[in-house]
């Protein structure tokens, strides 16, 4: 059977970046492409006996998803370099 994509989910660990080598194998063996992707976990918010300023919890997420999407762009960069469609 031949692949046509192949997913890998991160979560920019070390093991995460081993299964990625696992998948690059994949995807050059069978011509696919590859696909990452990162799932952002939500803030959890605070007991309601104290007190955060919400503006902490969009800046918090919007430093999270500028800090995945640099991990990505690396990611992509190191793939595409291997000449794997990503």
């Amino acid at each position: 059977m031949k692949l046509r994509r192949i997913l890998h989910a991160t979560d920019f660990s070390s093991a995460s970046k081993r299964a990625l080598q696992t998948a690059m194998d994949f995807a050059r063996q069978n011509k696919a492409e590859l696909l990452i992707v990162h799932v952002l976990v939500p803030n959890i918010m605070v007991p309601a006996d104290s007190y955060a300023d919400p503006t902490l919890y969009v800046e918090m997420e919007k430093s999270e998803r500028s800090q995945a999407e640099a991990e990505l762009k690396k990611l992509i960069a190191k793939v595409s370099a291997s000449k794997i469609r990503v």
